[in-house]
């Protein structure tokens, strides 16, 4: 520990005299308990039990006495007298500050300093509270339980759901609870048992939690709430048990099926926004099903299950309520409207049966079922009969979205697809990994090229118009440190989303996620589709005009969650003009034998989503045949509904402890990566986990997974698993599938980004000099006082929600909540999650300071005019914050210049002087800072600036090899080199003395090939030469056929010398030639070539693939070390003149993982280690045994180390097998048993000069070994 840890350690026993205890908590003090709440807040008693919930971290400071406890309640309470709303926001801040840091020295003045930053933001946050009510949002206290401790959270901002808009509008009487495992991770029955799931959940639901004085006890909850452990408790002070009669306002529902009456009613616990568009009761209708075919149960199956129709005029007033821009009318709503739950397709067949009514003045002939309506609801869509209200809630509407391949659906095409034909295999393989090359050099180029990274910064919620801040007036958005940030963050969390998911994005002009709904004209065929898209995909509120696509032929559709191989399905989607009304949303047929949506795992159309790609390239030759398990029959008990609570809640934690979607799912991916997707132990599992997926609504559960094998098949319960699932704590293998293939790309990827931006943590901002105007100090002082006033708020909003970072928050690519246990992303699929609730704060925050920062110069309005620059004197008082997004400032003041700029130089000053860093303070007035750049830039017009190639990133590489070739300690080494090319290489020195700059680059290359150990005696430096010439001729195997990228003329095809050339005046220069060639040999291209000939440079030798495969891997990672970065720490650097060469690279300790190995060999472990600690280079390296396995005679081991991230890699390599399950042998049983043997055989020491006899003590059973094979390479 002392060598590891570089401290002085010491272990020694200490006797701790600790007989103080703690004095009563305040809410438990009856006397202290009514002085509180005399005052008539709750909120107030709530967050003072809060903090005392947190445990010593507060208890040691204020219940070590009567006196600090008492001190700190009158402080608390004399500041709520004088200001409630700054001293409970105070307070809500103290108890973020405390889950984000987890101690702190003195919280009595933390809270003062606290109550002082709300204090002077006063205004400011009662704006931001009468804005989140107007827009529906509620704030609801939550409470985590777990095993050991009750936490109280400070409330969370949600969009209101019915039942809160009934009961509870100011959100005091409902708690929203969550049951947690002490790690803060759901309850499992696997971790935890039975025993404490009854001991926490149980005693909490039947006897109800006490909060601050007040009783709650348990009510519902939505369908996502439950599956997230989560459900709503009420307040029961002064009543006996009135969940009844709280239910039956809602509605009349069925109680004999207890899991179904809880999935009904917990739809009055969806978000969900209320709609200011009456609905009357003379404006709906329901018109009958569409029904066909038969179910194995013999039941018709509904084609039309949860699609209703909406007329074109009344979505036009959805939309327009909705604050959707004018001209965009989505074309499907999901809605919740009384009992009803479903979508809601627009139908111009509802307009023209209106028009036609009241032209000929026609009679109802059913008032209670009229014609003329708004909306035609379908008996599917009814869950329960409610009270009659003319209100419809909006959850979420259709819109151009973009769609991502994923494991298990990635894991379907790989296995389909090779089952039906090598060919489409391959092609479809190639595909999927082109898709990742596409996706990763997108990410490259978005951090260093100005168009990419524009368009990316475009994308984001809009604040400021980037194309505002054009090129054109001097702007380089990829040096700018703001911009820049938020040009990382998309990249690290797009990239996490690779790795952690196998996410790999399908072009949008391929590929979209849309709504399913039915075709209400019946002109689409069994087989048949229609699908017509928004082009423009970051168009998210299309209007009318807006260009469109029709796609025609074969269409590939999936619905997420998929787990078999008929999941995923081919269609043939036609042009119909009667469905031309329809947008973004994917219409099926209403005929055939049985519904496509419930073809692909059971879904319907009630909300469904799907993926709809028309990428040829990964089509399948044809369908594989659908899964139809038979749906368990539920026996309804007429006796349930005489105690319907104790009912529910024996269901809820019943549900709990046999909850097994997730683990079932895994297991599945896990089992079809090793014995096959279509073998029987995999069939059995999709079989258990459809009943899983139906048990919160049968009550039924599946069966366990069998943990041995039985009947000649192998445990469903994995114990080993494939590489891409990262389950250290189990022994892994490397798979050879699709998915493995992807992970190991996406892993490696994810490092070099990680230590990219280690690097750039702790660099300067450095304020760009052209935004620095004269004057500035004028308001210098305003200027720092509104900063911090906007960092408050910002970091109010980031530790409410755990966010890391601003750029996250800014950008919504939020990667990880800290120290938060959040439900609110799965709260029934809503629109309304943590996303767009951070989305809309930080929105609201940066238009109230950019309001305040036009307040002296006549005000926003009066300041600015709308984008096209139209007058503004019609815009309403009240202007909806997208229209105000869209305002600029077209010519400011100088006295504007001056303070933009004033707000700039002070945020930028400030980010430096602390730890966590809020840039976007500097860019809230970025049209004022827009026009001082423009005037600034084009003063410097025609002045002898280089000409700016788009890629500022090429610029600084060309110069820093130019440097590094010219530098005084590298000259000699640089002459030398020359000599030795002319005097050996004569056709590697007819280029370099034909092309100026060769020379440097090759240099540059020579240093960096040493400097990864890759010149030896197979590769030497002029085959890396002879590489470059191929390269700038584009002579590889495969050829790039793009003359842009040619920089080199074939120079054996002409006798004489064409005179003097150059590759310095390239565009990008030395910079853009390097970094192209690193990316061509990391590329997959490069890595498959199995021979490459040098003939085209002039040379009559050739490379085999081993002899350049760690030349790939260190221009990849170079490659991508530089793209990411920015900087060069990774190419040859400039050395003093006494510099000593040593090795100074970081070491890094590798998260423990699991190995197996076969028990016979446990004397050999310490050879074993020494053996691995020798050949992986790691400094540190030990391995213990965990347990063994007496059924299969073999033992698990836990490896762990510390090394560089060079050696703690070949360590893991060392230690990966790739078998491959699914050929070979007859019994699949023992050939898994064999996978220890594997390992062992790979790991053990092998003697040259010794027989294999003598190499180990134990030999192996290579012919047994062979039946399973390592798996081709990738």
């Amino acid at each position: 520990m002392r060598s590891r840890c570089n401290l002085i350690l010491e272990f020694c026993n200490v006797d701790i005299d600790n007989k103080r205890s703690y004095v009563v908590p305040p809410m438990k003090d009856e006397n202290l308990k009514d002085y509180i709440m005399k005052w008539g807040s709750y909120g107030l008693a709530y967050l003072i039990e809060a903090l005392s919930s947190r445990g010593s971290v507060v208890n040691d400071h204020f219940l070590t006495s009567l006196e600090n406890r008492n001190a700190f309640v009158s402080q608390i309470v004399q500041d709520f007298q004088e200001d409630a709303s700054v001293t409970i926001e105070a307070l809500e801040r103290l108890l973020n500050t405390l889950d984000e840091h987890l101690e702190i020295r003195d919280p009595v003045r933390v809270y003062e300093k606290l109550h002082q930053k709300v204090f002077e933001e006063c205004d400011t946050l009662l704006e931001e509270i009468e804005s989140q009510k107007k827009q529906g949002f509620q704030r609801v206290r939550k409470v985590v339980i777990t095993p050991t401790r009750k936490l109280l959270v400070v409330p969370e901002l949600l969009m209101g759901n019915r039942f809160l808009r009934t009961l509870d509008q100011t959100g005091d009487l409902t708690l929203r609870v969550q049951f947690r495992d002490d790690d803060s991770r759901p309850l499992k029955n696997t971790k935890c048992g039975n025993y404490h799931i009854n001991r926490t959940v149980g005693n909490a639901l039947k006897n109800g939690i006490t909060v601050a004085g007040r009783l709650y006890k348990y009510l519902g909850s939505s369908n996502s709430q439950m599956r997230d452990n989560g459900c709503y408790f009420f307040n029961m002070d002064g009543s006996k048990d009135v969940q009844e009669e709280i239910r039956k306002q809602f509605g009349r529902f069925d109680t004999n099926n207890i899991p179904k009456f809880m999935s009904r009613f917990g739809q009055c616990f969806t978000q969900a926004r209320r709609s200011g568009v009456k609905l009357e009761r003379s404006q709906y209708n329901t018109i009958l099903d569409v029904i066909g075919g038969e179910d194995l149960q013999r039941k018709a199956y509904t084609f039309s299950d949860g699609v209703g129709n909406v007329s074109p005029s009344y979505a036009r007033s959805l939309a327009a309520d909705f604050e959707i821009p004018i001209g965009c009318v989505p074309s499907v709503f999901q809605v919740r409207f009384r009992g009803i739950k479903g979508i809601l397709c627009i139908n111009p067949f509802l307009d023209a049966v209106k028009q036609f009514v009241e032209k000929y003045e026609l009679p109802e002939a059913d008032p209670k079922n009229p014609v003329a309506v708004d909306i035609s609801f379908r008996p599917s869509q009814e869950k329960f009969r409610a009270p009659r209200t003319d209100a419809i809630e909006i959850v979420k509407y259709s819109s151009p979205t973009p769609c991502s391949l994923n494991k298990p659906l990635i894991n379907i095409m790989d296995q389909v697809t090779a089952m039906q034909n090598q060919a489409s295999h391959r092609r479809l393989v190639a595909r999927v990994h082109e898709l990742f090359d596409m996706q990763i050099e997108t990410l490259g180029r978005t951090l260093n090229e100005e168009i990419k990274a524009r368009a990316r910064l475009t994308e984001l919620p809009r604040r400021i118009d980037f194309n505002y801040l054009s090129a054109e007036n001097g702007f380089v958005l990829t040096e700018e440190p703001f911009f820049k940030s938020l040009l990382q963050c998309c990249v690290k969390y797009t990239l996490r989303k690779v790795r952690l998911k196998n996410q790999v994005m399908i072009p949008p002009s391929l590929a979209r996620f849309a709504f399913g709904v039915i075709d209400e004209t019946g002109l689409l065929q069994s087989g048949q589709i229609f699908f017509q898209a928004t082009t423009n995909i970051f168009l998210k509120t299309p209007g009318a005009n807006a260009q469109k696509m029709i796609i025609k032929g074969p269409v590939f559709i999936t619905k997420n969650p998929q787990i078999v191989a008929g999941d995923a399905r081919m269609f043939h989607a036609v042009n119909l003009p009667e469905l031309h009304h329809l947008v973004d949303v994917v219409v099926f047929p209403r005929y055939g034998p049985r519904p496509h949506p419930d073809e692909m795992a059971g879904s319907d159309l009630d909300g469904d989503e799907y993926t709809v790609v028309w990428d040829q390239e990964l089509f399948f030759d044809n369908n594989e045949k659908p899964l139809d398990f038979p749906k368990p029959v539920v026996d309804a008990n007429p006796d349930d509904g005489k105690d319907v609570n104790t009912k529910m809640i024996d269901f809820y934690i019943s549900y709990i402890e046999q909850d097994s979607i997730g683990t079932i799912a895994n297991s599945f991916l896990v089992t079809s990566d090793l014995y096959g997707i279509d073998s029987e132990v995999c069939i059995s599992i999709a079989r258990k986990n459809s009943l899983a997926l139906d048990f919160p609504k049968t009550g039924k559960p599946p069966e366990k997974l069998t943990r041995w094998p039985q009947g000649g098949l192998p445990a469903e319960q994995p114990d080993r698993f494939p590489d891409f699932m990262e389950k250290d704590h189990a022994p892994s293998y490397v798979s050879s599938s699709l998915n493995g293939q992807l992970y190991r790309r996406a892993k490696e990827l994810d490092a070099v980004l990680a230590q990219s931006m280690d690097l750039q943590q702790s660099n300067d901002i450095v304020a760009d000099k052209d935004l620095i105007v004269e004057g500035l100090v004028n308001f210098i002082d305003e200027a720092i006082q509104m900063h911090n006033s906007y960092k408050a708020a910002l970091e109010s909003l980031l530790d409410n929600y755990g966010i890391a970072e601003e750029a996250e928050a800014f950008s919504g690519a939020i990667t990880n909540c800290r120290n938060r246990i959040s439900d609110r992303d799965n709260d029934d699929m809503s629109m309304f999650n943590t996303n767009f609730v951070v989305e809309r704060r930080f929105s609201q925050t940066f238009q109230q300071y950019r309001r305040k920062f036009f307040e002296e110069f006549g005000g926003y309005e009066n300041c600015t005019v709308d984008e096209s620059g139209r007058s503004n004197t019609n815009l309403p008082l009240e202007a909806p914050e997208a229209e105000l997004n869209r305002r600029y400032c077209k010519e400011p003041t100088l006295e504007m210049k001056q303070k933009a700029s004033a707000w700039y130089k002070a945020c930028y000053y400030m980010a430096n002087k602390a730890k966590r860093k809020f840039l976007s303070f500097a860019w809230i007035a970025w049209d004022v800072l827009a026009e001082i750049k423009r005037e600034v830039h084009f003063q410097k017009m025609g002045s002898s600036a280089p000409r700016f190639t788009g890629i500022p990133l090429h610029c600084r590489l060309h110069a820093y090899i130019e440097n590094y070739a010219h530098d005084r300690t590298n000259k000699a080494h640089f002459e030398s080199l020359k000599t030795k090319v002319r005097d050996w290489v004569p056709y590697v020195a007819r280029y370099m003395n034909t092309y100026q700059g060769l020379d440097e680059l090759m240099f540059m290359l020579t240093a960096w090939a040493m400097q990864y150990d890759l010149i030896n005696v197979d590769f030497r430096a002029y085959h890396l030469f002879s590489l470059l010439i191929l390269h700038g001729l584009d002579r590889f195997p495969t050829r790039r056929n793009d003359p842009a990228t040619e920089w080199l003329e074939d120079l054996t095809m002409h006798r004489k010398n064409d005179g003097q050339k150059t590759i310095k005046e390239r565009f990008g220069g030395h910079g853009q030639i390097l970094l192209d060639f690193f990316k061509y040999l990391g590329s997959r291209t490069f890595k498959q070539f199995r021979f490459i000939g040098l003939e085209s440079a002039g040379s009559d030798e050739f490379l085999l693939d081993t002899m350049v495969a760690h030349l790939s891997k260190a221009a990849h990672q170079t490659y991508h070390h530089v793209t990411f970065s920015g900087h060069f720490d990774y190419l040859p650097q400039i050395k003093a003149d006494e510099e000593p060469e040593e090795d100074t690279r970081r070491l890094h300790e590798i998260e423990p993982f699991t190995i197996e190995l076969p028990a016979r060999v446990l004397k050999e472990m310490g050879e074993i280690a020494a053996h691995l600690k020798e050949k992986s280079k790691v400094k540190h390296l030990v391995m213990r045994k965990l347990k063994d396995d007496y059924r299969t005679n073999t033992i698990r081991v836990i490896v762990s180390a510390r090394g560089t991230l060079e050696s703690l890699e070949k360590l893991r390599e060392l230690m990966a097998i790739k078998p491959n399950m699914r050929v070979g042998g007859n019994c699949i049983i023992p050939k898994a048993n064999l996978m220890a043997d594997m390992v062992y055989d790979k790991i053990r020491p092998k003697s040259k000069g010794a027989s294999e006899a003598t190499a180990s003590k134990f030999l192996i059973d290579r012919k047994k070994i062979s039946e399973i094979g390592q798996a081709r390479g990738e």
